[in-house]
Formats: C-alpha cells, structure tokens, sequence
C-alpha cells in the first residue's frame, strides 16, 4: 500500500470516526431528552402517588362516616319499628274506647228516651233547684 491508499483509508477512518463521533453525540443529546423526559414523568408519579395517598385517606375517612350513618339509620329504624308497634297499640285502644264511647251513647239514649225518664223529668228538675 502506497501512501495515497493510506491517506485515502486514514481519509475515510477519519471521515466514519466524524460520522461516529456525530451519532455518539446525538446518542447523548438523546439519552439526555430522555433522562429529562424519565425525570418529568417521574416527578409526576410521586405527585400521583401522593393524591392517591390523599385520596385513600379521604375514602377511608368517608367510609368511616358511612359506617356510622348505617349505625345511627339502624337504630332510627329500630326506633321507627317500635314506634310503629306503639301506635298500633294506641290506634286498637283508641278503637277499644270509640265502642265503649258509642255503647255507652246507646245505653243513655235508651234510658233519656224512655218512658219511665220522661215521667220523672219534672222531679229531677225540681230536685236540681233545690242544690244550689
């Protein structure tokens, strides 16, 4: 090999190292988007993670809240029940007291229409004067 093959071939080594040395730093500017870009999307999972956390806790609060809701609607419910079985009880006195009522009602409209309460009218009037 004479001195032009060389220094044409030194030529083309150093024209395919410019080539390597080009892609490398590419390579690098790359590898730096990315790291930046690696570093971004990270910082966004943290921030992610730490509303999830948030989140959580709020649920759990929530479903604590809920639990002690479903605790006081069952007692209200029991309550509701019993005073459904108190009213029923008063509503069958109630009706237990309008019989008595209207027989009671009866009784005094037989006796007041009577002949015999007719007839003595005038002395209860008279026996009425005399307390005062």
């Amino acid at each position: 090999m004479d001195i032009e093959e060389r220094t044409a071939d030194l030529a083309a080594t150093g024209a395919r190292v410019d080539a390597l040395v080009a892609d490398r730093d590419r390579l690098h500017g790359r590898l730096a988007d990315t790291a930046g870009a690696f570093h971004r999307v990270e910082a966004e999972n943290q921030e992610l993670r730490s509303i999830t956390r948030a989140i959580s806790t709020d649920l759990d609060e929530r479903q604590h809240e809920i639990d002690g809701l479903a605790k006081e609607r069952d007692v209200l419910l029991g309550d509701m029940e019993k005073q459904k079985r108190s009213l029923s009880h008063f509503d069958r006195v109630m009706s237990d007291v309008r019989r008595e009522n209207e027989n009671l009602r009866a009784a005094i409209d037989d006796y007041t229409s009577s002949q015999s309460w007719r007839i003595t009218a005038p002395f209860r009037m008279v026996t009425s004067l005399f307390r005062r």
